[in-house]
């Protein structure tokens, strides 16, 4: 997540006895004169330096540190708030800084959630984008006064885990592929997400048709046009790609339980198994090529083995 290698500091010298000096230092790595005149001199000199301190190499590095905290503050959420305070949940689906889950039971989360508040090592702030006035009398009695004063001090305060839908009922979700599904509300409010695809796309593109998507196992092809430059020139470039479906496109699927991560030695005999449709015979082809003949049959072996190789050449 960090780097903690060493690292090249540059420094300029508009001094030749400066350099002179400069070059005899043991962390020297390269040196160089730019100019060298009778009247002006500039020269570099690049050292290597320990960091005294852990330092981040890049801003990617920086930005793939914060989603990393992020996810592991999600998850000390989840398991040691949610989880432990409602142990009948289910996760539907999670990003890098939220989660969608299924509260079952008859009991109201939101008095459970306030009161863990003041009991486990996390924040839920249940007020959010709600009228406070109109949350106390609507929970007062049902809420401690401590855990209300917390739920105040916890309103809007960044890391807090806060319902986004505080203000409607969520009556359908449907998740596609990776970072793509849609989540139907009531009074029709619709919330699509689905990273990849052109905005024209995404507007056009309601709950239905995701619900139609994962039902029908299918795939949606859509075009559009963006403008682009090549060569400071602008053109109109129409392309047509897909952009939903069901199966995760970020790992090898094998069903839709079940994945193996990208580049894995099985997946390629996985997928020439499909190709050839279960012929025995030609796949122990391929792989007699690929590790050479078997052994041959030796007499110690017995009757066993040649009645498995009989039933193998069938």
């Amino acid at each position: 997540m960090q780097n903690q290698e060493k690292y090249l500091n540059t420094t300029h010298y508009f001094d030749p006895v400066s350099f002179s000096r400069a070059q005899a230092d043991a962390a020297v790595a390269d040196f160089n004169t730019e100019i060298f005149e009778p009247d002006a001199f500039l020269g570099t000199v690049r050292r290597v330096r320990s960091a005294k301190r852990n330092i981040n190499r890049s801003l990617v590095q920086i930005g793939w540190a914060v989603l990393e905290l992020s996810k592991l503050h999600l998850c000390v959420q989840y398991w040691a708030g949610i989880k432990a305070t409602l142990p009948k949940v289910v996760p539907l689906l999670t990003d890098t800084d939220s989660i969608l889950m299924e509260i079952l039971g008859g009991d109201d989360p939101v008095p459970l959630l306030a009161e863990a508040n003041l009991k486990l090592p996390v924040e839920f702030d249940l007020i959010g984008d709600l009228d406070a006035g109109k949350f106390e009398r609507l929970y007062r009695g049902k809420i401690s006064e401590p855990a209300l004063a917390k739920l105040r001090q916890l309103r809007g305060k960044l890391g807090a885990l806060s319902n986004e839908c505080s203000k409607h009922a969520i009556l359908s979700v449907v998740c596609l592929a990776v970072k793509k599904y849609s989540i139907l509300l009531d009074s029709d409010v619709q919330i699509q997400k689905a990273k990849g695809v052109p905005q024209i796309v995404r507007k056009r593109v309601r709950h239905r048709e995701y619900l139609r998507i994962h039902e029908e196992n299918a795939i949606r092809y859509d075009s559009s046009t963006q403008l682009r430059s090549s060569q400071h020139r602008i053109h109109a470039v129409g392309e047509t790609k897909k952009t939903f479906g069901v199966l995760n496109d970020k790992a090898y699927q094998l069903t839709k339980e079940f994945c193996r991560p990208l580049g894995h030695w099985r997946n390629a005999f996985a997928g020439l198994w499909q190709q050839i449709e279960g012929r025995a015979h030609v796949f122990d082809r391929i792989m007699e090529f690929a590790r050479g003949p078997l052994p041959p049959m030796q007499a110690e072996w017995g009757q066993p083995v040649r009645d498995l190789l009989k039933k193998s050449r069938r």
